[in-house]
């Protein structure tokens, strides 16, 4: 099934959950919904992690400045995904949250709840589409409208255990709920959606920087 105003055709399995198109906000006879364009709001730029030489691509979104691609920086708790160095350059590295939290080189740092919540708000806001789905990769079923480029990395739990780097993208906050449970960023490629909830420390997760 396609969006008959954009022509986009909607991920497969989420076309029960749709009351709009999460590409151009239509309602499903094509109406369009008025928000505030993005155009000229974003700037990309890049950042050199002097420690080990890796460059990334950064984005200003908003007041913010993020990094638009993965973190990789070799901190002690982080993994590749399935211990393979290779894919480091592929989905960046996967942090349990102690070892998120001290892994920033200076003049960067893991956001707070309250920084993820102001880039969902800048989104949500003005994108043409779904905040979950204008901070997702087009590989990842988004629009990708910020060039913020959410990719599905997965994750290793507390068992060793790497899963999802074909569906989940799953991002640290430093914030935490509770004694054991951080805040963690969950958007998916098969869902239109992004959520923000507790989970355990020892999982590892993918890592998005933001500037001090």
């Amino acid at each position: 099934m396609k969006c008959p105003n954009c022509s986009m055709p909607f991920p497969e399995g989420v076309i029960k959950q749709l009351y709009m198109c999460p590409f151009c906000l239509a309602d499903l006879k094509g109406r369009r919904a008025s928000r505030i364009s993005a155009q000229g709001r974003c700037t990309v730029g890049s950042f050199t992690d002097s420690r080990d030489g890796n460059v990334y691509k950064t984005v200003k979104i908003g007041n913010q400045v993020w990094l638009a691609e993965n973190f990789r920086f070799n901190n002690t708790d982080s993994y590749g995904y399935e211990n393979n160095p290779e894919n480091d350059k592929i989905y960046g590295r996967l942090y349990t949250w102690k070892s998120a939290m001290s892994c920033a080189p200076d003049g960067w740092h893991l956001p707070e709840k309250e920084e993820w919540d102001e880039l969902f708000g800048f989104a949500d806001k003005h994108a043409r589409s779904l905040t979950g789905v204008a901070l997702k990769s087009k590989e990842m079923n988004g629009s990708d409208e910020f060039g913020f480029c959410a990719i599905s990395a997965g994750c290793r739990n507390q068992h060793e255990f790497f899963y999802g780097n074909q569906d989940n993208a799953f991002f640290w906050c430093a914030t935490k709920w509770g004694f054991t449970s951080p805040y963690a960023v969950n958007l998916y490629k098969h869902y239109v959606h992004h959520s923000i909830e507790g989970l355990s420390m020892h999982y590892a997760f993918s890592v998005r920087l933001v500037k001090d």
